[in-house]
């Protein structure tokens, strides 16, 4: 049956259905991700450093040479 459907659409077709069937999957993951953060009270709050990588991995960094 599957073959069939193969032999049928032209491959334009099947790569357009490929690409529209990912983004689906994909936009529906992110929804559902968004969905449950904001259940559990949203995103942190974002803070500006000066450091490229931030305070925190200054910090770990010199923890894990002693």
């Amino acid at each position: 049956m599957i073959e069939d459907v193969f032999n049928r659409v032209s491959p334009k077709t099947l790569l357009i259905g490929i690409v529209a069937i990912y983004s689906l999957l994909k936009i529906t993951t992110w929804i559902n991700t968004e969905r449950k953060i904001r259940a559990l009270g949203g995103h942190a709050k974002k803070v500006n450093t000066k450091f490229p990588l931030g305070p925190y991995n200054v910090t770990d960094q010199r923890h894990y040479l002693v």
